[in-house]
């Protein structure tokens, strides 16, 4: 049972990084994680979603109202390109490079457009990784259950073993009357 729910776990894994939506970067965290800090990687993709909310809500804004200031729209997804860059978000990065490659072109169109598909690929990771750590922490929660079950059905088949013991040493004894 637990090598199953490990390869249902890998196999998530790999679909997300096979579909592109995460790199080698998740990779590279998931390293870091360690006992001492077990919820590691799923800390740091917390965080940035709560940082890289403030990113969009700025982006949106200055998308919103003319003169455009093209070079602070690039420096602004510059950043949100990083933070993404930090977790491995692979299809948002490519899309904020998009971005990027519009604000050079100072076409205010294609950056609202592209700012639309950077917001659905951020959204899609997002719903992903959620569903991806639930069904690590379950995997965490309902793995020691397991190993308890097994220690116990243990324990009862040591406590048979015994109980059997001591009834064949019992009968081996001479009688005292």
């Amino acid at each position: 049972m637990e090598n199953q729910k490990k390869r249902q776990a890998a196999y998530m894994k790999r679909s997300l990084l096979d579909q592109g939506y995460l790199d080698e970067q998740f990779i590279h965290l998931e390293e870091l994680q360690d006992d001492a800090n077990p919820n590691f990687v799923e800390e740091v993709v917390k965080l940035y979603y709560t940082d890289s909310a403030r990113y969009v809500r700025n982006i949106e804004l200055a998308l919103e109202n003319g003169p455009y200031d093209f070079a602070r729209l690039d420096n602004m997804m510059y950043q949100f390109k990083g933070s993404s860059s930090s977790i491995g978000a692979r299809r948002v990065k490519r899309q904020c490079s998009q971005f990027q490659e519009y604000c050079n072109a100072k076409n205010i169109e294609g950056c609202r457009n592209t700012f639309q598909e950077v917001k659905q690929e951020y959204d899609t990771l997002k719903t992903k990784l959620e569903t991806y750590f639930q069904y690590v922490m379950f995997m965490a929660s309902f793995l020691p259950f397991e190993l308890c079950r097994w220690k116990d059905s243990f324990t009862d088949v040591e406590s048979k073993h015994q109980i059997r013991s001591e009834q064949a040493h019992h009968h081996d004894l001479p009688s005292s009357s």
